[in-house]
């Protein structure tokens, strides 16, 4: 659910809107859809990371995305694979900004072929009203609407609501529905409407699936905050529970469902418009699994008259707690020990009214798990005006690992790279920089030199003077990099350029790679860097399939040669669909399957051992820096051995042991550190 101030979203929805189009973004071509003029593009399938929340609903993250934490006091981002259980991330609250009553369309209904004996017309609602939605919300929560067609609606209703039923319906409809008895209680009593119109109405404007009731309907979704309101009331005097005040015992007022993906659409339409709430598992085990509670937590909420302070009533301070003195009454920060629910909002507003932590809006959820779930379906969503920005384009060069000839195969158009104007590329970076504070940013197209012409004439020409104090890095090719490029990115502030040696051995990089560059022709374009205080980055590869311990080690000297001032060691993963990857398959050299290119190979290796790889690739980095910068070397040592203790300490502690992060860790180092 993807909530926003036009309404709440689910994914199926915007890619059954579009689904055949095509587009490129972000340097790749695929299919997408619209919503509100947001664009979702399909990024594929990738490895995923499950982060169980304190509000119980589940965020599944690429190990790249960044979300927004609470740290040391103030709001920080983090990519997904440097949280850690305890973290608290940000939930944010209440940003329904809908106006205007949802249209339901035509007031009339298209009938089904069937026999209409005693068919009588009632008036029917053209909005989503408060009324409609607390019948809605009964409805789905007590309530059936028979699959097999009978033009009837069932709701079950206790008698301090029944009054309160009888008004509504004849407010929206004008109808007077009847009334049974239960044979085996007298706690609750059957309202039947009987009225084939008023059925296809609730299912065909108001969007409820006989089939599948259990679900919130668009209509809710994209109604105003007192809709929203509305709607959660019915559900609650249908499937709600308000505990006893005692003070022995307290909890939140709270919605049982028999399902987990209700519950969490519930959980995220209550926060969208405003009301905090959090997801539980039941106690009660049921016979497809176990109940699942949607906890409310707002002004009603029992556990914070009772003093004892609950999801939206904290804010997480680390190891900093506040202290009242009792002589002169007034508050004070302290060090202790690791609060686990944090100070209470109310402490912290008369102590510093105007803390970050406390923007409305936000509320803090503690990470309880991290697990690795494999490979899932990934969507990026571009909502406009958008503050990710690429220049260039896309990927432009054929390597035999990369998707590029088999995208071309897919998408047979003919301009399959198209270019930006300069203008533009440089407009997306002012508005980043006039609403962010940065001093880095990245160029992340494949090539950002394709075009030296662009580069020289157009980028470097028109940069402004305004921007040259960010540093920025970009990804080239040997090939594509002469001292006029180099020279004019320089003079816009780039300090990084990242070359692709992939090996050391120009037979292996042309062979198996694809890669007809020599190695002279690499270390004059490291020289012309150096000439001009370009810092340099090397992308190196290990595992191809008959690559030797001594390839291996021409990569190493030929980076020693270089002298980079980063480096990047993976392990080679064929792609499926790719050229190298399809070729491995024909040969049935593809042993497993495996989520990353940093833990280990999947290929079948003639000359190699699978230990071999993991111990060249673990020390890689302190054998090249090791003969030029003891700076360098040093720093890899000290990282070496803090992953070491890390991991031994988890494995100790039973906890889980996360995916050797070497080289996502080289990537975010800063540059000069």
């Amino acid at each position: 659910m993807i909530a926003m101030p036009s309404g709440l979203i689910r994914f199926d929805e915007v890619l059954m809107t579009s689904a055949t189009q095509c587009s490129i973004c972000d340097g790749h071509m695929h299919h997408h859809g619209e919503w509100d003029g947001n664009e979702v593009v399909t990024k594929g399938m990738r490895f995923c990371l499950k982060i169980e929340c304190e509000h119980g609903v589940p965020l599944l993250l690429t190990p790249d995305h960044q979300v927004q934490v609470a740290a040391e006091r103030r709001l920080v981002w983090k990519r997904a694979d440097e949280l850690y259980v305890g973290d608290h991330v940000v939930v944010a609250v209440g940003q329904n900004a809908v106006q205007t009553e949802y249209q339901l369309g035509a007031p009339k209904v298209s009938l089904p072929p069937g026999p209409r004996t005693n068919y009588v017309e009632h008036q029917l609602p053209k909005t989503m009203t408060p009324d409609l939605a607390w019948i809605t919300g009964l409805l789905i929560a007590d309530g059936s609407i028979p699959s097999d067609g009978r033009g009837s609606i069932q709701i079950a209703t206790k008698k301090r609501s029944e009054s309160l039923l009888m008004e509504k319906l004849a407010a929206c409809f004008g109808v007077q529905p009847k009334i049974l008895s239960f044979k085996h209680t007298q706690l609750a009593r059957q309202i039947w409407i009987h009225s084939r119109q008023i059925r296809e109405f609730f299912v065909q404007h108001v969007g409820v699936d006989p089939k599948d009731k259990l679900r919130v309907p668009v209509s809710i979704r994209r109604s105003p905050k007192s809709v929203v309101h509305a709607f959660l009331d019915g559900l609650m005097l249908g499937d709600g529970h308000w505990p006893v005040i005692s003070p022995r015992w307290s909890s939140h007022p709270y919605l049982t469902t028999i399902s987990p993906l209700f519950a969490q659409e519930v959980c995220a339409l209550s926060m969208w418009a405003g009301r905090p709430a959090k997801v539980q598992r039941g106690n009660r085990r049921l016979k497809g699994g176990y109940s699942w509670r949607v906890m409310f937590c707002d002004e009603s909420c029992w556990t914070d008259l009772h003093g004892k302070p609950c999801l939206t009533r904290t804010v997480p301070t680390g190891s900093r707690l506040i202290y009242r003195s009792r002589k002169s009454g007034r508050l004070f920060w302290r060090t202790g020990l690791a609060s686990r629910s944090g100070v209470t909002r109310s402490l912290l507003r008369e102590l510093e009214p105007q803390h970050e932590l406390l923007q409305d809006g936000l509320i803090f959820a503690a990470v309880k798990s991290i697990k690795s779930v494999g490979d899932h379906p990934v969507y990026d969503m571009h909502v406009h005006p958008s503050h990710l920005f690429t220049a260039s384009g896309v990927l432009c060069h054929n390597c035999a690992f990369c998707t590029l000839p088999t995208m071309r195969k897919m998408y047979p158009v003919k301009k399959f790279v198209r270019y930006p104007t300069a203008e533009r590329a440089i407009a997306e970076i002012e508005a980043v920089a006039d609403r962010w504070t940065f001093s880095t940013w990245v160029a992340d197209d494949d090539v950002f030199t394709h075009q030296p012409d662009w580069i020289i004439n157009e980028w470097a020409a028109k940069y402004p003077d305004r921007l040259r104090h960010l540093k920025w890095e970009m990804n080239l090719r040997v090939e594509t990099a002469s001292e006029e490029v180099i020279r004019a990115v320089v003079a816009t502030g780039c300090a990084l350029a990242k070359f692709g040696l992939e090996s050391g051995d120009p037979e292996l990089r042309k062979n198996v790679y694809d890669r007809n560059i020599t190695n002279e022709q690499t270390a004059h374009v490291f020289a012309l860097c150096r000439k001009h205080g370009l810092k340099a980055h090397t992308f190196n590869i290990l595992g191809a399939p008959d690559e030797t311990r001594q390839q291996v080690w021409q990569t190493v000297r030929m980076n020693q040669k270089l002298r980079p001032e980063r480096v990047q060691i993976s392990i080679l993963v064929p792609y499926p669909g790719t050229p190298l990857g399809d070729q491995m398959e024909r040969e049935g050299r593809i042993l497993k399957h495996v989520d990353n290119y940093f833990s280990e190979s999947p290929v079948k290796l003639a000359h190699l051992k699978p230990w071999e790889v993991k111990l060249y690739f673990r020390f890689f980095r302190l054998m090249v820096y090791a003969t030029y910068s003891p700076r360098l070397a040093w720093q890899e040592i000290v990282g070496l051995w803090r992953r070491s203790v890390r991991d031994r300490a988890k494995r100790l502690l039973g906890l889980r042991v996360t995916k050797d992060r070497y080289d996502l860790e080289a990537e975010t180092t800063r540059i000069g550190e």
